[in-house]
């Protein structure tokens, strides 16, 4: 839902995920897993994977290249959390 809002609203975006999905108007979508790399040039990127380890690890390389960052769920021994957060559309 996220990636969809964003890219409704003008925002380039990439999904990144190893399991296949259903193709979403302009979203982008890598089928493998994450590597840091993949934040090279973004601007903000949302942490939304039912894995901590992963979820802590694209914390990790969005702060070493000062990517705005929105964890939708927390990291595995992240303790600092996200720098914005994103309120619920019901």
């Amino acid at each position: 839902r996220r990636a969809a809002g964003l890219a409704a609203a003008g925002a380039r975006v990439t999904v990144v995920d190893p399991a296949p999905r259903a193709p979403e108007p302009g979203v982008a979508h890598r089928n493998e897993p994450f590597d840091p790399s993949h934040l090279d040039g973004a601007f903000l990127v949302v942490a939304a994977t039912d894995r901590p380890e992963v979820n802590a690890a694209v914390a990790r390389a969005a702060r070493d290249r000062g990517v705005l960052l929105n964890q939708a769920a927390p990291g595995e021994g992240d303790d600092e959390g996200g720098d914005f957060a994103v309120m619920a559309a019901v």
